[in-house]
């Protein structure tokens, strides 16, 4: 995986650790305490995606909750991975208060004007910069977070970057070409991609690969296996042409190539 590159005033060793954290410790709430304590690096907007992930699968599954997972619906073939992925997702979530959720959210911190962390800030100067073409101020705010190449916060923001506003709807705009998004492009997908390419863990250690693999008996090693056979359906072609600009992107974030992410005027 390459790694992320390191923030004004931090080093890649210290920007290489926080996503190696991040895709490794399995305890959750002890991850979030020790995020909260590196705002300078990025900690806090870490902390505040994996504290809103638990509190996503706390709210809308039963996971948390059960002792054991649910096996009377799994194939013999699936059922140890969906052991796997039940413990893995109760030891990264289960250990949260309800009080926590609500101060350690991305919500909180963005109400809370948190002005120590800068991957917040750029998360708000991307969200506040709107979706209008090649303004000065969308396009800063796209540099800022092409600057990062960090994984977590492509994952959070990444497809917004390239989220437009034009005559024929909402687009994704990326090396020339304006992807309709109501077309259901493969851009989408290769935006999916691309966390895994910057150091995101996109193996089964994925919460929404594990969450899938526990309620719906579809276990994946990893999210390309889940794009070539759910999202792309088997079509080669289609899998393919996802491929293609995936790998595409990734070069364009590594190299800083803004150019490719903003786009001209109709």
């Amino acid at each position: 995986m390459t790694p992320a590159t390191s923030l004004p005033g931090s080093s890649p060793t210290a920007a290489r650790r926080l996503i190696d954290d991040f895709n490794s410790k399995r305890d959750g709430r002890a991850l979030a305490i020790e995020l909260w304590s590196q705002p300078s690096l990025g900690g806090r907007f870490y902390e505040s995606t994996l504290v809103d992930s638990c509190a996503s699968i706390e709210s809308s599954t039963d996971i948390l909750k059960d002792a054991q997972p649910q096996l009377a619906a799994v194939s013999p073939e699936n059922q140890s991975k969906v052991i796997a992925a039940f413990d893995r997702l109760r030891a990264r979530c289960a250990q949260f208060t309800e009080e926590e959720y609500q101060k350690y959210s991305r919500r909180g911190l963005l109400r809370q004007n948190e002005g120590q962390d800068p991957l917040v800030k750029k998360v708000r100067r991307l969200i506040g910069s709107g979706q209008a073409a090649a303004t000065p101020t969308r396009t800063s705010a796209v540099k800022d977070v092409l600057s990062t190449a960090d994984p977590l916060l492509f994952e959070d923001v990444g497809l917004q970057m390239s989220l437009y506003s034009g005559k024929q709807g909402i687009y994704i705009y990326f090396d020339g070409t304006r992807y309709l998004v109501n077309q259901d492009p493969p851009i989408a997908t290769a935006y999916y991609l691309l966390p895994c390419g910057l150091g995101l863990a996109c193996d089964a250690s994925d919460p929404g690969l594990a969450m899938r693999c526990i309620q719906a008996n579809e276990c994946y090693a990893d999210r390309f296996e889940r794009v070539q056979k759910e999202i792309a359906a088997g079509d080669a072609a289609r899998y393919e042409d996802i491929l293609r600009l995936y790998r595409s992107m990734l070069a364009a974030v590594m190299n800083q190539e803004l150019s490719r992410f903003i786009p001209t005027q109709e």
